[in-house]
């Protein structure tokens, strides 16, 4: 479940009635549901969900995709600042933090997405506005499995797991070569 606050359906009336505190419909939000920059404005944005296909030549001249591999989310958005000493610094400390966000669109709503570039633009003609770019990039989480291989699972002997194997004894052999490295032989 996103911790993004969504509009309430208003029920009988079959329309969507306005939630009980005010939140922007297109906007980012931290891990907590709390909405970073309430006073930036939102201009445009760009979602881009994309495919790369595995092509393999063959001896014919032609290609083969055998496989579809789907990349990260990534996500343009621009924003009119006009409170331009709180909000921006709310913006630059998102994109140095190490934080994971959330973006809600009219489309829908994207997790785990993290700010790779921010770009501003000032001009004399717009002189109490900021305009700011962030690209966000969604990270893909996966946690790493481990799992101790038997014996008949691994190429070296030596490489298998040695757990529940109970207390080991060097071979004899090693010990007697330990005892002439101790006796100076």
């Amino acid at each position: 479940m996103s911790p993004v606050p969504r509009l309430l359906d208003s029920g009988g009336s079959g329309g969507i009635s306005q939630a009980r505190e005010a939140v922007d419909i297109v906007g980012v939000w931290d891990a907590d549901g709390e909405q970073l920059f309430p006073l930036a404005r939102p201009a445009n944005g760009a979602v881009s969900e994309w495919a790369s296909l595995a092509e393999h030549p063959v001896e014919s001249g032609g290609t083969v995709a055998d496989h579809r591999i789907v990349m990260p989310v990534e996500i343009e958005i621009a924003f009119y600042v006009t409170d331009t000493g709180n909000t921006f610094k709310r913006i630059q400390s998102a994109f140095h933090s190490r934080e994971l966000l959330t973006v809600q669109t009219r489309a829908g709503i994207y997790e785990n997405l993290a700010i790779v570039d921010m770009s501003h633009t000032e001009t004399p003609d717009k002189a109490d506005v900021i305009d700011v770019a962030l690209s966000l990039k969604e990270v893909l989480l996966v946690k790493a499995q481990y799992h101790a291989l038997p014996r008949a699972k691994v190429r070296k002997a030596n490489d298998a797991s040695t757990v529940d194997r109970g207390e080991q004894r060097p071979k004899q052999s090693v010990l007697a070569a330990g005892k002439d490295w101790v006796a100076g032989k």
